[in-house]
């Protein structure tokens, strides 16, 4: 009898922590969706995982999550230092996300690989989808080091996000910009 109770409380405790983790857990045969697929999720879907943007998914690194970034270039050769962010574009073979739509400096940019022959690179890469560009994506991959820096090599999933106003908004780094400069002017005449 003392072995059975001691069974069943194993039991139980197994499965109250299976089902009390946090997280997603992923099974390493699990086939990558990509952005286009007919799939079965969803908008409501994808507007309810939890998700990182491009600065906070760069200290998960070895971790696998959701990450929200814009579509703001690639890499035209093997480093980094070859990204491009303006058509046109003649590398397919991986994407640039960033936090914000005009960002143009390589260390605030997330590469995504886009395999040959994959759904994900026929719908995503720059030279046969132009219109991709400034497009906010949603993608779930393990952070690994590509072009030396964290990225994603393997893509499980992947959706573009409906577009709505907020993301036409300007890159914030012109707008702080354009604030010191109308607040230099400001306290200049008011010295005279």
């Amino acid at each position: 009898m003392k072995q059975v109770l001691s069974l069943l409380l194993m039991l139980l405790t197994g499965a109250l922590l299976t089902f009390s983790c946090d997280g997603i857990v992923l099974d390493e045969d699990e086939e990558p969706t990509a952005a286009g697929e007919n799939n079965q999720k969803d908008e409501q879907y994808y507007q309810t995982v939890e998700r990182m943007s491009v600065t906070e998914a760069m200290e998960w690194l070895g971790d696998t999550v959701w990450i929200e970034g814009y579509v703001v270039g690639c890499v035209e050769g093997t480093a980094i230092s070859k990204a491009s962010f303006q058509p046109p574009f003649t590398k397919g073979s991986n994407l640039l996300l960033a936090d914000f739509v005009g960002e143009t400096d390589t260390k605030h940019c997330f590469p995504i690989s886009l395999p040959s022959g994959t759904t994900l690179r026929k719908n995503l890469n720059l030279p046969e989808n132009p219109d991709i560009l400034h497009r906010k994506l949603l993608l779930r991959g393990k952070i690994e080091t590509y072009f030396g820096q964290p990225g994603i090599k393997h893509v499980l999933e992947s959706h573009i996000c409906e577009e709505t106003e907020e993301d036409e908004s300007p890159n914030w780094r012109d707008s702080v910009i354009d604030l010191e400069f109308e607040l230099v002017e400001i306290t200049g005449s008011k010295g005279k």
